[in-house]
């Protein structure tokens, strides 16, 4: 079983905040991640740093990191807070990993209502209604 050790925050509002346009500027940041070390067996723990991220103040919850296999399965994720420079740091074990290169990515999901575009019934009061990839993927290599 793989374990992502970072912070997590639950949304405490129910109601879904404005955020800034999901579209960057062309003065923004990129946000960028690096892992260190860069490889290591199953059971190191790697340090993911981060930076450029927008630290939005009416965010309910922080930004998702996700793990993905090579058939680009989401196999691990968890939130990690921004901090007011910008920057995220996390830790990530690797205990049940198998050898092979896994791809990290964070991303940011949008929470709301969703309604059944049929019947317009209510489908879920708080649910994922929208994903925004922040970051291109990194590699975390498993070696043997």
């Amino acid at each position: 079983m793989s374990h992502l050790h970072l912070p997590i925050f639950a949304a405490v509002c129910l109601a879904v905040a404005v955020f800034p346009a999901a579209s960057a500027r062309a003065d923004d940041p990129v946000p960028t991640l690096a892992l260190d070390p860069g490889q290591g067996p199953p059971g190191t723990t790697f340090t993911l740093d981060g930076s450029g991220f927008d630290a939005w103040v009416d965010a309910a919850h922080g930004v998702t990191i996700g793990i993905f296999d090579a058939d680009n399965q989401l196999i691990d994720d968890g939130e990690v807070a921004v901090n007011p420079d910008g920057t995220i740091e996390a830790q990530i074990t690797t205990d049940g990993y198998q050898p092979g290169t896994y791809n990290v990515m964070a991303f940011y999901v949008f929470w709301g209502q969703r309604r059944d575009p049929i019947t317009n019934q209510i489908v879920c009061d708080f649910c994922p209604v929208n994903t925004v990839v922040l970051t291109a993927s990194i590699p975390l290599t498993i070696t043997p």
